[in-house]
């Protein structure tokens, strides 16, 4: 567990704590323009929503440890986020549907949790996206129209889920950039598109 003195580092820029063995709740920080790397460890409990305070946070690694909860949707306030990593936890419920205010991401990793419900449709407005990860988990309904606007998206990541219905015919043309799609292991039915 971390001491709570180190909730008082507030100029410190980057934070790696990745790879070790650190239990309890995840300190509740609020740093400037930083670089938060928790990963690999067993912290526990939910994302704490101060995390995500008047200050900023570039990156946001928090994977392969024992997360749960739902992602706050006061991760949508960090307008200088440009990657955020929860994948590997046991986060749970539906995701926030504000992330176009997020506007600088470039990585999203979700994947192997718990979550669920509909994919939202402000994850289209995401225009520096790049790459996008929410396989195993258990999202359904649709592909959102919204994502044929991602320009920029190399990956996307959509695998082990229970979505449904057609393949939109825009995959083909419109994500010019697209270089890896998965979406095996769904309730996809229809045509695959040309």
């Amino acid at each position: 567990m971390l001491p709570s003195s180190f909730e008082c580092f507030k100029d410190v820029r980057s934070f790696d704590l990745s790879y070790n063995n650190f239990e309890g709740f995840l300190p509740r920080m609020q740093p400037q323009d930083a670089y938060l790397d928790f990963s690999h460890n067993s912290f526990s409990g939910p994302i704490p929503k101060s995390m995500f305070g008047e200050f900023s946070i570039s990156y946001l690694i928090l994977s392969n440890n024992k997360l749960n909860g739902s992602i706050p949707s006061s991760i949508c306030t960090q307008r200088e986020l440009q990657i955020v990593n929860l994948a590997n936890n046991d986060l749970s419920r539906t995701i926030p549907d504000c992330w176009g205010n997020a506007s600088e991401l470039t990585i999203i990793d979700i994947s192997n949790n718990k979550l669920f419900g509909s994919i939202s449709r402000t994850v289209g407005f995401l225009a520096r996206l790049q790459s996008l990860h929410m396989n195993n988990n258990s999202f359904s309904g649709t592909i959102p129209s919204t994502l044929q606007h991602f320009n920029k998206l190399v990956v996307i990541d959509l695998s082990w889920n229970k979505l449904s219905g057609a393949i939109p015919k825009w995959f083909g043309r419109r994500l010019s950039a697209l270089r890896v799609l998965s979406l095996r292991t769904n309730n996809f039915t229809g045509a695959i598109p040309q």
